[in-house]
């Protein structure tokens, strides 16, 4: 949903007075009319937050609506890929904290020397893989 879509939910679900929502905003009301039609994107993180404090959204609703904004401002395409990367990172998180060691052995007249394997080659694998 878009940030239009989702304020337009909100704002008739609460039944909220538009004009003492724009004043609390400190915005025109026919700015918060363009905003909430979609053909006028919100001006700034701060602003949505304040329409979430208005609104009495829940943490989840809030975070939502702020989604919705980042989405509106930077397209889906980079949110959804940078989302997928924090993700990603977010469970990888187990295989940066460990570090393998693998110990010498002797074969016949050679020695094998392994290595301390890190968290940065197992991610390089994951990448790859």
């Amino acid at each position: 949903m878009s940030l239009s879509e989702l304020l337009s939910f909100y704002i008739n679900k609460k039944k909220t007075n538009m004009t003492q929502f724009a004043q609390y905003l400190g915005i025109d009301r026919s700015t918060l009319h363009k905003i909430i039609k979609g053909q006028r994107p919100a001006t700034s993180e701060a602003l949505v937050n304040k329409m979430a404090q208005y609104l009495c959204l829940s943490q989840e609703e809030t975070k939502q609506i702020l989604e919705a904004y980042e989405i509106d401002t930077i397209g889906a395409f980079i949110f959804y890929r940078r989302k997928h990367i924090q993700d990603f990172f977010k469970e990888a998180d187990h295989v940066l904290d460990h570090h393998y060691q693998i110990t010498e052995q002797v074969q016949g007249d050679q020695t094998l020397v392994d290595d301390v394997y890190t968290g940065r080659i197992n991610v390089e694998h994951i990448l790859y893989t």
